[in-house]
This record gives structure tokens, C-alpha cells and sequence, in this order.
């Protein structure tokens, strides 16, 4: 993916891309554990870096709330900002479409 930025006072050129791959393993008969790991690749104009992180989803049949942790690392990087990054939260889907059928 590529964007162009529209006023000079921010990044003009950035491209992205990713290698994602994703996991669901089902247990205790009404738990899922989501796995998403992902490799990527960012340039933002002259800058670049190579990232990896991890999503983790928990999810229970039938209930609207799951949690939900990230965490991204900098393999290595021209950008700035930090090199590891985490975040856990709490996810809560408003469309009731809590479980696939089958």
C-alpha cells in the first residue's frame, strides 16, 4: 500500500507492506484464542524500518466482550519512536454476531 501526503508540512511518500497470517484454536469447548502475527515493512519518504508484532484475541460463545492484546516490535528502523510497543484492551462488538455458523 502507498500513500502521497497532501501539504509539504508532512510526510509526502509511504508505503507499507505486510505479510499477515491468523489462527483461531478453540478450547474449554466455549473459548477461542485468536493468533495474528504479522511481519512488515514501512518507508515513510527517506526513513525506513522492518516490524514485527502480535494480536491476541479471546473470545467467549454467545458474549459481546473480548480482550484483546498487541504488541509490535522494531526488528530495525530509521523511524523514530519507540521500539516495542503494547496495548490490552477490551473489545466490544455492537453487531451480535458473536459466533460463526457453521
Amino acid at each position: 500500500m502507498g500513500s502521497r501526503g497532501l501539504t509539504s508540512d508532512i510526510v509526502q511518500h509511504t508505503n507499507f507492506l505486510a505479510f499477515r497470517s491468523g489462527i483461531n484454536l478453540h478450547f474449554a469447548n466455549q473459548y477461542i484464542l485468536g493468533l495474528i502475527p504479522q511481519i512488515y515493512y514501512l518507508q515513510m519518504d527517506d526513513k525506513d524500518g522492518t516490524y514485527v508484532n502480535a494480536t491476541v484475541n479471546v473470545f467467549k460463545k454467545n458474549v459481546p466482550v473480548s480482550l484483546n492484546a498487541v504488541v509490535s516490535k522494531a526488528i530495525k528502523t530509521e523511524i523514530g519512536g519507540k521500539d516495542f510497543l503494547w496495548s490490552i484492551g477490551l473489545v466490544y462488538n455492537i453487531n451480535n454476531n458473536y459466533w460463526r455458523k457453521k
